[in-house]
């Protein structure tokens, strides 16, 4: 990472197409450094490995092309839901897991 964030992170996105072990390996040191803050993970339908490896890593993974109510219930998330709009929070439909209602 080039420029390395000074204060409190929201929310980190990786568009990856590196294998699972290399998207492991910068999970783990994102966790490391910002262990309270989100991560999602964007990649290709079928990569079933590279998505194991995301949600290992305590990632939310989201096949590409995302779909907008997909990046607001993300960016709700992680901004606490300080959005507007009125988006609710539903669930991921490219994972299992549900954006929490009251984790902020």
């Amino acid at each position: 990472m080039y420029n390395l964030p000074t204060g409190r992170v929201a929310l980190f996105i990786l568009a990856t197409a590196d294998t699972p072990a290399a998207t492991g390996r910068t999970l783990r040191w994102l966790r490391h450094r910002w262990p309270r803050s989100p991560i999602t993970v964007g990649g290709d339908v079928g990569s079933g490995a590279q998505a194991i490896a995301a949600r290992e890593g305590g990632a939310y993974y989201l096949t590409r092309p995302v779909d907008p109510e997909q990046w607001d219930s993300i960016l709700t998330h992680a901004l606490g839901g300080a959005r507007s709009g009125g988006a609710s929070r539903e669930k991921l439909t490219n994972d299992s897991r549900t954006v929490p209602e009251n984790d902020a």
